[in-house]
């Protein structure tokens, strides 16, 4: 097992959606997701590696 680490970060905006349905529906919703994220300037980064 790996050891567990906690770090501080500085606060972030976060924005998602909620949607029930198929899994497979992931692949209509998420770009809507980021199209509506593109359209209002914001930076869209992935997850930070340790």
């Amino acid at each position: 097992m790996d050891d567990i680490s906690v770090i501080e970060e500085k606060p972030k905006l976060v924005v998602g959606i909620r949607k029930r349905g198929y899994y497979k529906e992931i692949a209509i919703i998420l770009p809507q997701l980021f199209e509506y994220v593109m359209n209002r300037g914001a930076k869209i980064s992935g997850m930070k590696r340790l």
